[in-house]
């Protein structure tokens, strides 16, 4: 389902977004997207099968890893709320307290959270 929204939403629109995909056994099992520009985390997406297995947390390195390579030194985005523990693990802090964003006609509860990278 996430895969889905994430190509439906994302994947459709790359502009001029960094898109990596996840692919497990020639099968896509997650989906992330930047903004290298604006340092913005558009999508980070993991298959609810393959959850819990580091998928999301490869995904992010490596979003990080290129977003550094062009010189952004910070990575912001719109978190949804079940994700906000996972990226405060990995040294996202919040920016405020959740708010709603509309997604596709859909109200989305959201915290904006930031990462700063040292230079």
């Amino acid at each position: 389902m996430y895969l889905a929204y994430a190509g439906w939403m994302f994947a459709e629109v790359p502009g001029p977004f960094e898109s990596i995909l996840a692919v497990q056994g020639g099968t896509p099992v997650g989906f992330g997207q930047f903004d290298p520009a604006g340092g913005w985390l558009r999508a980070l997406f993991v298959d609810g099968e393959t959850q819990h297995r580091g998928i999301g947390s490869t995904l992010l390195a490596e979003i990080e890893r290129r977003a550094r390579q062009r010189g952004t030194t910070r990575l912001c985005g719109a978190m949804s709320l079940n994700a906000v523990p996972f990226y405060a693990a990995v040294g996202f802090r919040p920016l405020g307290g959740p708010e709603r964003l509309t997604s596709a006609g859909v109200w989305v509860p959201v915290v904006r959270m930031e990462k700063l990278f040292r230079t």
